[in-house]
């Protein structure tokens, strides 16, 4: 058995299918055989050949697409071949996992009304991009001041052709996509108020400045007893647990290739493991799931 077919089971050793053979159709229809030229050897076995390795590529094909895609050891199995969502069955949202490089820390929010941690995200605005979702979500729920963290990232996002053949360039693309689907909604008296669907969030890096104060009240009307603090990623991890925390996790080892790339040196984390005003704010208990 070959390793494809060890690896895929018995599907990837069906045999594949056989065109009709000349002799069935002469026997079938007599006054064509004596018409018609008989095809050489040589196209029949061209032909023959042709069938087995189109049969190949599709089997193989459709047996990785459906069964495993190989992806990274941060990502999900992949979905579905030629999966997809129309426009009233998905909503579109962006987060940001926010950085301070001065000390290598990471902005952790905290709801005090639900006692749980999360880091900043929300739904896009119509006509809004995801890039500018992200700024916007992360400076209402966080309370600071936050920008977009160019990082030497990878990236399946292709440069422009003017810039092809250049040193690697830093770039804003998402660092992470997760996706969770919601059920169906009802009103009180039972009418259905929403078929659900799938939420899709794009998860950005973004910074603040050394200097950066901590603002309250700058959150929507439901976020006001948001506050947020600043923790070493391994603490972040830690309190956020779940999703969010291998988002983090994700970030964090992303930021530490930027920083060897461009410095040659360890990322600056754990330096300052003792309390500060910020971790003084939020509780230390451990976080509800998010």
């Amino acid at each position: 058995m070959s390793r494809i077919s060890a690896f895929f089971g018995n599907r990837a050793s069906t045999q594949p299918p056989t065109s009709p053979s000349t002799d069935s159709q002469s026997s079938s229809s007599p006054s064509s055989a004596t018409t018609s030229p008989q095809p050489s050897p040589q196209t029949q076995q061209n032909h023959r050949w042709s069938v087995v390795q189109n049969w190949k590529r599709a089997s193989l094909r459709d047996v990785t697409y459906k069964a495993f895609r190989l992806p990274s050891r941060w990502s999900s199995v992949t979905t579905p071949p030629w999966s997809g969502y129309a426009s009233g069955d998905f909503m579109l949202g962006a987060g940001m996992v926010i950085i301070q490089p001065s000390t290598g820390k990471v902005v952790v929010c905290y709801d005090t009304k639900t006692k749980s941690y999360f880091l900043p995200k929300g739904r896009k605005d119509v006509n809004e991009s995801l890039e500018d979702t992200a700024v916007r979500e992360a400076c209402e729920e966080s309370g600071y001041p936050v920008s977009h963290f160019p990082l030497y990232k990878d990236t399946l996002q292709p440069v422009p052709p003017e810039d092809r053949g250049k040193e690697y360039p830093v770039n804003i693309e998402p660092a992470f996509v997760s996706i969770a689907p919601w059920p169906p909604r009802f009103t009180r008296d039972g009418q259905l108020r929403s078929h659900g669907g799938e939420y899709l969030t794009f998860w950005y890096v973004g910074q603040i400045a050394a200097h950066a104060q901590w603002t309250p009240g700058t959150g929507m009307a439901d976020e006001q007893n948001y506050i947020s603090g600043l923790h070493t990623f391994e603490r972040a991890i830690h309190l956020l647990g779940g999703g969010q925390g291998l988002v983090v996790a994700h970030v964090w080892e992303v930021y530490a290739a930027h920083l060897k790339y461009v410095e040659d040196q360890p990322i600056l984390v754990g330096e300052s493991e003792g309390s500060s005003e910020d971790d003084e704010r939020v509780p230390e208990t451990r976080p509800n799931s998010v």
